[in-house]
């Protein structure tokens, strides 16, 4: 589904957040680097975890589940069926509406997560948060429902793919390919093909109720006015056992012994995707690796060659093994690309990133503006008086928050742990890893490609 809140956007100093349709790094109004946690958390007696930022004056409250699949857990010959849950839970409270009694519901599959969100009236709260548990504890769904949604993923296949946007399925294809050794990726094929006891399987299999489910809210209620509810409504349903369902790329090396590949895939399109090996440690190697992600990023975006130019490449940091992390460039590929000059052009991307230059700091100023954007959530009055007048500045609490915690699931650290974790970060250990795993004898590859 297209969420309704974009999730982050790479700004120039980092990660910058997409409200109203602009840009906004309001790094002056964070607290101080490791400071106290915004958050009110608790963990439910089933293990599920529950943040929740209070602001009384919030028009609306917002709230995020979050559960361990994403694109890159799809199971082999099950591309997008993280993608397909996703429609299918959300269709299990409303088969067809996206708004329900002023509550706006919606989700988005990325490759390490998924997410259900609602946003609601104040006085919506509780059905907000009964939606929720309802969503992560069904089990069965309806044939006509599953081929309504299978045509609107469709829908969004093709729509994405002709505007040269097909970041979000190569990511599906890449696991299996990968991690699964499929030559062939049917990325809209297994889900045309999916039928109602296959979803229900998936879902029962993989969507387990205890600390793998986190919750994050925000808005006018008070936290233990939310815990009590979120508690109330999963006691009314049977949990299942077991933590959080790891990563697909946990269970093996694949992903450091591909090398450079080629393999089909059932879109009309053709995709680049190279990753490379991080270190595996402690907050200040998920630090350099954040930090390295968003600045490659960046160089990329505003890269002058030929094969980057408009900011076609994607870059993130976010796919975790048990051996490190893996930074990853993904590239939608025009019909007549020289994928010799788009790696050369990739490389040249890597050198430029670590220096200063092009609208970026050099990287000691770097991170000290992540320590600080990190450190704590900005002042939501300041902001509204900002965008008084937009028609959507209800959402800036939404918005940042959901940042927030896409941030704390991608990094393992609550928000002050990794504010201190770039506090403490050395531009050394960012050279160090950058000059040791990001050379070419470290990349592996994936091309996909579309059908003749």
């Amino acid at each position: 589904m297209s969420a309704h809140l974009q999730r982050v956007s790479r700004g120039r100093f980092g990660a910058c957040l997409l409200v109203l349709g602009a840009a906004l790094c309001p790094a002056s109004t964070f607290g101080k680097p490791g400071g106290d946690d915004p958050f009110v958390r608790f963990e439910l007696e089933n293990g599920v975890r529950l943040a929740v930022l209070w602001v009384e004056d919030a028009p609306r409250q917002s709230t995020f589940t979050f559960l361990p699949l994403g694109l890159y857990h799809d199971p082999a010959d099950r591309a997008q069926y993280s993608h397909l849950a996703e429609h299918m839970l959300i269709r299990s409270t409303d088969p067809e509406a996206l708004e329900v009694d002023g509550i706006r519901i919606n989700g988005e599959t990325t490759g390490p997560l998924l997410r259900l969100e609602t946003l609601a009236p104040p006085d919506k709260w509780r059905q907000s948060i009964e939606r929720h548990v309802r969503w992560v504890t069904s089990r069965e769904f309806e044939a006509e429902v599953l081929e309504r949604e299978k045509g609107r993923i469709q829908g969004e296949e093709q729509s994405t793919t002709d505007r040269g946007a097909t970041g979000k399925w190569a990511m599906a294809a890449w696991a299996q390919v990968v991690l699964h050794g499929r030559e062939f990726a049917a990325v809209h094929g297994d889900v045309a093909e999916a039928d109602v006891e296959s979803i229900e399987t998936y879902v029962a299999d993989n969507v387990r109720i205890g600390p793998g489910v986190f919750v994050v809210s925000v808005g006018p209620i008070a936290p233990g006015e939310i815990e009590q509810a979120l508690g109330r409504a999963f006691a009314q349903h049977p949990t299942t056992a077991g933590g959080p369902r790891p990563s697909a790329a946990q269970r093996g090396p694949a992903i450091w012994e591909f090398g450079d590949g080629q393999a089909g895939w059932d879109l009309e399109a053709d995709h680049y995707i190279e990753w490379y090996p991080l270190p595996a440690g402690g907050p200040a190697e998920v630090a350099a690796a954040i930090l390295l992600g968003n600045r490659i990023g960046m160089a990329l975006m505003t890269s002058e060659h030929s094969a980057l130019s408009g900011g076609k490449a994607l870059v993130s940091s976010d796919l975790t093994t048990a051996d490190g992390r893996a930074l990853m460039v993904s590239v939608a590929l025009a019909p007549d690309t020289d994928l010799d000059a788009l790696r050369e052009g990739i490389r040249a991307g890597f050198e430029s990133a670590l220096k200063s230059g092009w609208g970026r700091p050099d990287l000691s100023q770097s991170i000290a503006m992540m320590a600080r954007e990190t450190s704590g959530l900005p002042d939501f009055i300041a902001l509204r008086k900002r965008f008084q007048g937009r028609g959507t500045v209800e959402l800036i609490e939404a918005q940042i928050t959901l940042n927030a915690a896409v941030q704390e699931l991608a990094s393992g650290m609550s928000l002050p742990e990794l504010s201190a974790a770039f506090e403490a970060l050395k531009v050394r250990r960012v050279e160090e890893i950058a000059h040791s795993y990001l050379k070419v004898e470290r990349r592996s590859s994936l091309r996909l490609t579309g059908p003749d």
